[in-house]
């Protein structure tokens, strides 16, 4: 018996595949050989001889891939039944992943172990391989038809995509009163300290470190206690709108190789960091509405704060390029306004 993701209907068939091989760049290297891609995929998808006659009838490679290649590939299968599926590679088993992305042998624990219970509208992850040749892992999920990431409709589907965060911390919240996944990585006190350090020697090492700077970070550090406040829920570390996909079934989360335990304020402020007042508002209310029936602690606002002034220092940590002037304000702009609105800074003192 198979082990096949939701297939596509037979109608069309064939344009679907013809479809996905034109979207193929040219000059783009694809991360496997056909005959390697195909021998993996076998060994996630067959369980039997029969169903071994598999094809791969197109290969797309995904124009959206950051940090890892990935690409959408159609099957065929042996009574000409087709499947779209989303294959992700890791760059390397000895890549350094980071402080808080974690590579994907730990998102692949995240999709057995907690997104099957409580992923919902997740894309369904279908297995994983390792390319012998190379060494490679891929993990394979089906790939949601029509979908776009939420980036691309503006910001039209933000308030949907923060009820779903929403609701997914609801339902965690209730897992971990019950049992702490051991894997999960922690999203606490001196996981929010060290960013600190890292903005420190970022700006020493650019030659960029504004006067205010140090009163900043000690301001941020005297309040990351209050963090405490708020109850812990599985976050997925990194929910910007560009890492949820939307479709006419809804919204669909990908990426959670930052997946972690730690208040969720973090991941509503990914989601709404850099939109305009309103619709911040609009999708911060879709969050509460759906978490917690519209009634927010206390604490909220602070803490959503906090959580903004922390992604600007992990992104700063992260990406020290993003502070060279040109298109657009350095991320030493967003934390002294993100500085002045949490009172770490005076607005006379910005300079």
């Amino acid at each position: 018996m198979s082990r096949w993701p939701v297939w596509l209907p037979k109608e069309g068939r064939a344009d679907v595949g013809a479809a996905a091989e034109s979207n193929l760049e040219p000059g783009t290297s694809r991360p496997v050989s056909d005959a390697a891609l195909l021998e993996g995929l076998r060994s996630v998808l067959c369980s039997d001889a029969e169903d071994r006659e598999l094809e791969i009838v197109a290969r797309s490679v995904n124009p959206s891939a950051s940090s890892c290649p990935s690409e959408f590939v159609t099957v065929r299968t042996s009574d000409d039944v087709l499947a779209r599926l989303f294959c992700k590679f890791d760059a390397s088993p000895e890549v350094a992943v980071g402080v808080h992305r974690r590579g994907l042998r730990y998102e692949e624990l995240v999709n057995r172990q907690i997104l099957a219970h409580l992923g919902g509208s997740t894309p369904r992850f279908v297995g994983s391989f390792r390319v012998r040749a190379c060494e490679l892992l891929c993990l394979v999920t089906e790939a949601i038809p029509a979908a776009a990431r939420v980036s691309r409709w503006g910001a039209a589907r933000l308030p949907e995509a923060a009820a779903w965060i929403g609701r997914f911390h609801a339902r965690s919240q209730a897992l971990l009163a019950r049992e702490t996944p051991a894997f999960l990585a922690r999203y606490d006190e001196n996981h929010f300290a060290r960013w600190t350090h890292e903005v420190h020697n970022v700006a020493d090492d650019l030659g960029l470190a504004p006067p205010w700077l140090s009163d900043v970070l000690a301001g941020y550090e005297r309040s990351i206690a209050l963090l405490r406040r708020e109850s812990p829920v599985i976050v997925h570390g990194e929910y910007y709108p560009s890492n949820v996909l939307a479709s006419l079934a809804g919204v669909h989360p990908i990426d959670w190789e930052s997946a972690g335990i730690g208040p969720g304020v973090i991941d509503i402020a990914s989601l709404t960091m850099g939109w305009p007042a309103a619709d911040t508002a609009r999708a911060i209310r879709a969050y509460v509405d759906s978490r917690w029936r519209g009634a927010a602690p206390e604490h909220f606002d602070a803490s959503l704060m906090l959580a903004r002034f922390y992604l600007c220092l992990r992104m700063l940590g992260d990406r020290p390029k993003q502070t060279e002037k040109g298109g657009g304000p350095s991320f030493f702009d967003y934390i002294r306004a993100t500085a002045i609105a949490c009172g770490y800074l005076e607005e006379r003192d910005r300079d």
